[in-house]
């Protein structure tokens, strides 16, 4: 991450001019604008390194040139990169993929579409995002910015490319780098339907009632006292206590269950995705849903 301050003491840097060849000059799609993509390897690298000693050879090197010929130096460049990106966004700290972005996308074409093609197919999983994200058009930094994935997103992981995920998107797909994810839950529940898990073989119904907001849980079955289920509350990583178990029978067939019930005084927030871990035979599955509507939810999982 790169801030601000450091960016403007890049500017501040100079140095003699460099004589740049045309066979280093790449064009955008308009042809509006060329970049220099033998300096802008060295200027990125000098920057992430955050090596003092290479700022002061990068400030007037020329990076980028108008249809008209002008030529435009590193520390224009990045200025006049800064003040659009702080007029767009809110954060404070501004990456070099955000400043060079289309730059790269120019000078990075051909190994963008050999890098696109390196995936491995993999089980399809989930991932949670951790922050806003870029999602780009290949396996690297240096690839065209397509989307971005806003914080505690879930995104369905479908391949692998080294340490970036390939994933589902409404139009097609993208990557994201996998250090910018958490595992997510392996699938999504609707409240107001019927859900068989099939790596468990339980049933989950979630049947909810006026009252105040509560949640119990009824397992039943034949393995029901095999079945450890937790459940997580939006946005904690600890699962929620149990303040107790009961053995029960239902009134009209007879059958036992566990009532597996929390304190009175836990809250029940409406707004974000709770997870419930259910593990049965060594099998572990996290399942994420979303409470719309208030109410007393018991939520019965039957696994035989």
């Amino acid at each position: 991450m790169i801030r601000i301050v450091l960016l403007v003491v890049i500017c501040m840097f100079t140095v003699s001019l460099v004589a740049a060849q045309d066979s280093d000059w790449q064009s955008d799609v308009d042809g509006s604008m060329e970049y220099n993509c033998e300096t802008l390897p060295i200027v990125i690298s000098a920057i992430e390194k955050s090596d003092t000693k290479s700022f002061s050879g990068i400030g007037n090197l020329k990076i980028a040139r108008l249809k008209d010929g002008t030529e435009i130096s590193t520390g224009s460049y990045i200025s006049t990169a800064v003040m659009i990106l702080l007029s767009q966004k809110s954060q404070i700290a501004i990456t070099t993929n955000d400043i060079f972005s289309a730059a790269s996308a120019v000078c990075n074409k051909t190994p963008e579409v050999a890098v696109a093609n390196t995936s491995n197919p993999v089980d399809e999983f989930n991932v949670i995002v951790k922050g806003n994200v870029n999602l780009r058009s290949c396996a690297g930094t240096q690839c065209t910015i397509v989307q971005t994935a806003k914080d505690s997103s879930i995104l369905t992981v479908i391949a692998i490319d080294g340490d970036w995920y390939e994933v589902k998107l409404d139009d097609g797909t993208a990557f994201i780098s996998s250090k910018l994810t958490t595992r997510g839950p392996d699938d999504i529940i609707k409240v107001d339907e019927p859900y068989f898990d099939a790596p468990t073989g339980c049933f989950i119904v979630f049947d909810a009632k006026r009252g105040d907001m509560d949640v119990n849980l009824i397992l039943s079955g034949i393995n029901r006292n095999d079945i450890l289920v937790d459940i997580y509350r939006p946005k904690e990583s600890r699962p929620l206590k149990v303040e107790a178990q009961l053995d029960k029978m239902f009134s009209d067939t007879n059958e036992p269950y566990i009532l597996q019930y929390y304190s009175y005084n836990v809250s029940w927030p409406l707004n974000g995705r709770y997870e419930l871990e259910l593990t049965l035979d060594k099998i572990t599955r996290k399942l994420a849903w979303e409470f719309e509507t208030k109410g007393d939810y018991n939520i019965f999982i039957q696994c035989d």
